[in-house]
């Protein structure tokens, strides 16, 4: 049996049962089935979620910042690749790690001795659009990264009280999301637009990032703190901008299909606009906002 005997039952909504490793092809790339998501959950995009959590862990000098030291029961919702619950339960290791996601990270299939899960990290299968599957009062800390991607806009409000019923009084919730790159030229703009028009075509508003400290607090968490992090985009940013680049175009060429699926462009014109955003970034100062918000559980 699982360490969590206070699991509870998952609420019936229309939406149940999408919390497993269903997934569909979409132009050749591998997505999770029956949710919003609009990345792929296949290994080209497994890399690159490790790649961006080196990254923000470098920017930001280390994997959190609210104020928790060595917190009993904490929970990673939407833990991706599981890489940041992994290191937070080598970090603390008299801590119960909990990441939970609609499809299983890689390291479930089987560990290896390069990749070996700690002992005090599990996994749950879960949905947070469908109610996380812990009673009240389960964590010390709660933490959701890079999820604007994948929570409809409407649904922002009852996320955030989810996450707040399941940490316990006094118990922390930090957020962490990204925005649209700064500073490009008019092909970089273009394919923002076409992901924001992917993203809008799912209910998904990626502008509430920007919103998760004010969220924070209409939700009633106490002490809440915010700020943005400007990280470089391209090679005039260093080793961090070139780290930004390379995270950063993978993610519009993993998006990709589905712009592509709904006839937003075509490839070739895809393909093109996509070399010369890579040369509007090398010419300019670009930048690209991530938010970072904690809050407190009165």
């Amino acid at each position: 049996m699982a360490w969590w005997p206070f699991r509870r039952r998952r609420a019936q909504t229309s939406g149940a049962g999408n919390a497993g490793a269903a997934t569909r092809m979409v132009q050749g790339r591998r997505f999770a089935a029956g949710v919003p998501y609009v990345l792929p959950k296949d290994m080209q995009e497994v890399n690159r979620l490790d790649f961006q959590h080196f990254m923000l862990r470098q920017v930001r000098r280390g994997n959190f910042e609210a104020p928790v030291r060595g917190p009993h029961d904490v929970l990673d919702v939407g833990t991706g690749t599981g890489r940041w619950a992994m290191e937070m339960a080598l970090t603390w290791p008299n801590s119960h790690i909990v990441g939970l996601d609609v499809v299983p990270p890689p390291i479930e299939a089987g560990a290896t001795q390069q990749n070996i899960k700690p002992a005090n990290y599990s996994f749950v299968a879960g949905n947070i659009l469908e109610g996380l599957p812990f009673n009240d009062a389960s964590f010390d800390y709660a933490h959701q990264r890079m999820l604007v991607g994948a929570l409809p806009r409407d649904r922002w409000p009852g996320v955030v009280q989810e996450l707040l019923r399941v940490t316990r009084p006094g118990g922390w919730i930090e957020l962490v999301e990204a925005g649209e790159a700064r500073g490009g030229g008019p092909a970089l703009e273009q394919l923002n637009e076409w992901g924001l028009s992917a993203a809008a075509n799912r209910g998904i508003d990626v502008s509430m990032g920007a919103k998760i400290g004010s969220l924070l607090q209409h939700g009633g968490a106490v002490n809440v703190a915010a700020h943005e992090v400007l990280i470089p985009l391209g090679k005039r940013g260093g080793r961090v901008g070139l780290m930004m680049e390379a995270n950063y175009f993978s993610a519009l060429e993993n998006i990709r299909p589905l712009i592509l699926n709904l006839g937003l462009t075509d490839e070739a014109t895809h393909t093109a606009t996509l070399a010369q955003a890579r040369r509007e970034v090398a010419q300019r100062r670009c930048g690209v906002t991530y938010y970072v918000a904690i809050g407190q559980h009165p």
